[in-house]
């Protein structure tokens, strides 16, 4: 791990990783990668906030 660097910052890193790919492939429809992801979409609505997530522009 890059010095400073904690398994929890690392956690979070590949989680905003792993929910904005998942957003990208389902055209950002939270329903449907909230059930990809395995969470309720209220769980993904707070995880795209927690880590100030933004739907790009059309």
């Amino acid at each position: 791990m890059p010095e400073g660097e904690t398994l929890k910052d690392r956690v979070e890193s590949l989680e905003k990783h792993v929910v904005r790919e998942s957003l990208g492939r389902h055209r950002w429809n939270q329903k449907r990668a909230a059930e990809e992801l395995g969470l309720s979409r209220v769980g993904l609505a707070n995880k795209i906030k927690r880590y100030g997530l933004d739907e790009p522009h059309r």
